[in-house]
């Protein structure tokens, strides 16, 4: 799956995390298999994955999250939800 970087979801993203860390976000993609590409291809709803940690390591025997990431994703995530809620 792709999803533009101009897509009002990834504007939203990229805003939110900027606001919570103080950094720009790297867009990138991921080979990896998740529902997402269900959302996108055939509901043609444009979807993001984000999450806290290294992406090198996700789904890895080594994989790793220090606790406070844990929490500003959480709180990138309750701050998203709102930004989404109000572009309905």
């Amino acid at each position: 799956m792709q999803v533009s970087p101009e897509e009002p979801i990834v504007k939203s993203l990229v805003s939110v995390v900027e606001k919570v860390t103080g950094e720009k976000p790297k867009l990138f993609g991921k080979a990896a298999g998740t529902d997402a590409s269900w959302l996108v291809r055939d509901a043609r709803i444009p979807t993001v994955l984000y999450g806290p940690g290294d992406p090198r390591l996700s789904h890895t025997p080594d994989e790793n999250v220090e606790l406070f990431k844990v929490t500003e994703a959480a709180r990138v995530f309750a701050i998203l939800a709102g930004d989404v809620l109000s572009l309905e």
